[in-house]
């Protein structure tokens, strides 16, 4: 019976860290992608065009103008 204790124990551990991770790695591609925008204001404000700034940031044309 401590042994079946000691499985579940392990595998909520597991399951947390499995969340932890999960979260970590969505945090960091928001955080990329709100640096991104940020630099493709900056563009903007340079009057750099929308081709150009699609390549610099790999953000799509819809996201860019939406930023204009």
């Amino acid at each position: 019976m401590r042994d079946y204790y000691n499985t579940i124990e392990t595998a909520k551990l597991e399951a947390r860290e499995e969340g932890k991770e999960e979260g970590l790695q969505k945090g960091l591609e928001k955080g990329k992608k709100e640096e991104k925008v940020q630099i493709a204001k900056s563009l903007i404000a340079l009057g750099l065009s929308v081709d150009q700034i699609m390549q610099a940031t790999s953000l799509a044309t819809e996201d860019i103008e939406k930023l204009k």
